[in-house]
């Protein structure tokens, strides 16, 4: 009895630190989890103090994109004001954002965007790229193409030299069109398109592209995902110089005509816009040139037609140098003669454009329907696609981004 009593008191005895020992690991524990909630909830702060520094970022960003393309819309384009922001509040919540644009337009331009909020900062970096909406395919038609034997559609890059050799691949060759009865596009005997073909949205290639004996397509023949939108062109506002130009222009206006004739000459020296209200005619051996180091851009009213050995000799060779828009409402003719050779970009969304018989095409041909004779060439150039600060409808894109 007296070792059962003293085992007792000895189980007594160990009850206390036992107790104690469990509240000590109790307190632990628990101080432990508050820690560990404490941490955990610092970091949910702190994760979507820098989402929120993030969106802002993002956000300047945005704005900073939007702000470059809206100073597109004010000719002529000028370096020395880029747009920039400092602390500007994200609506809906206590952020703001900076940023700033540098470069110019020959070496580009780089966005740089900060995002603040509570603690968190985010830095996002981006360059930029224009691009042209108006040139984005090379060879474009509302209505569909007619192509008569022999004719070569293929593409190339005048920023890595002179059309041929290895400068020469694919292309692409696409209308809104998806008619059947007769069909929309029309390849002759032996005709090559290399590259793709894309018919309008919903239609079905097979119905729509006519091939005649010998005619090939390299690439693939799909339908569109939509319509291509082709926008109405407006002139700029320029000042009026009289009837018709004459002799060498080195300054932009706007005149009611131009009619060459009898092999006279009218030369662009230097970067020259032109609003020609009526139409333009080069006849009988007359030449349009531009000259090494220049550029022209000219705006249409009515109808273009080169005839009878007249031609625009485009000294670059480079088609982004020589871009033609035509500003009619309805249907209007675009004309090239037999043999002629032109390096430059033609939009004319209301056009019936024709190229005859043995003319070769550098650049680019959007318009409402598009027939080309026999053994003519179309050769499109990429380089129209990348589009410049002077382009019409030219826009900002993202060209890299990073963090």
């Amino acid at each position: 009895m007296a070792a059962n009593k003293r085992n007792r008191f000895k189980c007594e005895g160990m009850a206390i630190p036992l107790a104690v020992l469990a509240m000590i690991l109790l307190m632990v524990t628990g101080g432990a989890l508050l820690a560990l909630g404490f941490q955990t909830r610092v970091y949910q702060v702190r994760t979507s103090s820098d989402i929120v520094a993030r969106c802002a970022a993002d956000a300047g960003l945005t704005k900073a994109i939007f702000e470059m393309n809206e100073k597109l819309k004010v000719e002529p384009w000028n370096d020395s004001t880029l747009p920039q922001a400092t602390d500007e509040a994200l609506p809906g919540c206590d952020a703001v954002f900076s940023y700033t644009v540098t470069g110019n337009s020959s070496t580009g331009y780089t966005i740089q965007s900060t995002g603040v909020f509570n603690q968190a900062e985010k830095k996002v970096y981006s360059t930029l790229k224009t691009q042209s909406p108006l040139f984005g395919d090379n060879f474009f038609s509302q209505n569909g193409f007619d192509l008569h034997n022999s004719v070569t559609v293929d593409g190339y890059d005048s920023n890595d030299g002179l059309y041929g050799g290895s400068n020469k691949g694919p292309t692409s060759l696409g209308t809104n069109s998806t008619e059947t009865n007769p069909k929309a596009i029309t390849l002759g005997n032996d005709v090559l398109i290399t590259g793709d073909v894309i018919v309008g949205p919903g239609g079905n290639p097979e119905d729509i592209i006519e091939l005649s004996n010998g005619a090939e397509i390299t690439g693939q023949t799909s339908a569109a995902e939509e319509e291509k939108e082709l926008p109405s062109i407006s002139p700029p506002s320029l000042s009026y110089k009289g009837s018709e130009p004459t002799g060498t222009i080195s300054s932009s206006g706007r005149y009611d005509e131009i009619k060459l004739s009898d092999s006279e000459k009218l030369t662009i020296d230097g970067d020259v816009v032109l609003v020609i209200d009526n139409a333009v005619e080069i006849d009988n051996g007359a030449i349009l040139e531009v000259t090494e180091g220049s550029s022209l851009k000219l705006y249409i009213g009515v109808n273009f037609k080169i005839t009878n050995s007249g031609h625009i000799n485009n000294l670059t060779k480079k088609p982004p140098q020589c871009k033609i828009y035509s500003t009619a409402s309805s249907g209007v003719q675009y004309l090239w003669d037999n043999d002629s050779v032109f390096y430059g970009a033609v939009y004319a969304p209301k056009a019936f454009i024709e190229v005859k018989n043995d003319s070769r095409m550098f650049g680019a041909l959007i318009g409402d329907s598009i027939k080309l004779d026999d053994s003519a060439e179309l050769h499109g150039d990429e380089a129209l696609k990348k589009g410049s600060v002077d382009d019409y409808g030219a826009e900002f894109v993202i060209n890299r981004w990073q963090e």
